[in-house]
């Protein structure tokens, strides 16, 4: 596992013009997470990127999948004919994976059997045409109770995920996780039930813990993050520990993802913000590289 950051993911803009790579890689990051769509939108040349990345060495990171393709309304054709002009900026940049969720919650209007079969059908749509330009697609899930708004859970672990979605998992080795550290938590699961068989194919991890103790996981939301170490109620550490034991990928990027920029953080310049990010990593990532 090697440290990666988002700006995106910690809500900071970042820099225009070297997109911050060099503050990025002088805190010891060695992957960054790209925003396909905004970058394919800006009209600046994928080589361009790519020759930033490389003078810097940095690498690409889990990436956002660049479009939404959740919901009955969202045929499959129309995601993947969005996505293919997108794929020949992102192989030129070098992405090797992206990441999307699962649907929080049953849609309205649908049975469980209905939503699930729309996912399983759209995710090997799109892992099969990822996989033709050598990409991979991870899967997490939210394990955030309260962020369903009361709506029964659709898929509410990592376990649920890969159990019900076993045959695309079987008809697409590209399909894989992503380990969201706050939502193990928060669904009180643990690495091993997770991941299953499935360790080799962890293309990126999240991290984050819990800005104040809390009496029951239930009173967890899902904007409410802090940086890792902040209160220790999401064991970071352990469960980075239990994925490098269990075999996770040498180069799978693991990023802090506390969706706004934590109040100490946010008047200072981005490269102390990348510097803390990085520093609040458990270890700092070193004996896990």
């Amino acid at each position: 596992m090697i440290p990666g950051f988002s700006a995106h993911a910690c809500g900071i803009a970042a820099p225009a013009g070297d997109f911050g790579f060099p503050a990025i890689a002088a805190a010891g990051f060695r992957s960054v997470d790209l925003r396909l769509r905004d970058l394919v939108e800006s009209g600046i040349p994928a080589s361009t990127v790519r020759t930033l990345l490389n003078d810097i060495g940095l690498l690409p990171g889990n990436c956002p999948f660049p479009l939404d393709w959740r919901g009955p309304a969202i045929a499959a054709n129309a995601v993947t004919q969005r996505l293919e002009p997108m794929l020949e900026y992102a192989s030129e940049l070098g992405i090797k994976s992206f990441y999307t969720r699962v649907s929080e919650s049953l849609p309205e209007g649908s049975s469980a059997c209905e939503a699930i079969d729309d996912h399983r059908r759209k995710l090997v749509a799109i892992a099969c045409q990822l996989a033709d330009s050598g990409m991979a697609l991870a899967i997490e899930t939210v394990g955030v109770e309260s962020f369903r708004n009361g709506r029964p859970a659709l898929m509410p672990t990592l376990k649920h995920v890969r159990t019900v979605l076993a045959d695309g998992f079987a008809q697409c080795p590209n399909l894989g996780l992503l380990v969201d550290a706050f939502h193990l938590h928060a669904a009180e699961e643990s690495v091993t039930d997770a991941v299953g068989p499935w360790i080799g194919r962890v293309f990126g991890v999240h991290l984050a813990d819990l800005p104040r103790p809390l009496r029951s996981r239930s009173e967890i939301l899902d904007h409410e993050r802090a940086l890792p170490g902040t209160t220790g109620q999401v064991p970071a550490r352990a469960i980075l520990e239990d994925l490098r034991r269990l075999g996770c990928p040498e180069l799978t990027p693991v990023i802090v993802e506390t969706l706004k920029c934590p109040a100490h953080l946010v008047e200072k310049p981005f490269e102390a913000i990348a510097q803390a990010v990085f520093e609040s990593m458990p270890g700092c990532l070193g004996q896990f590289d």
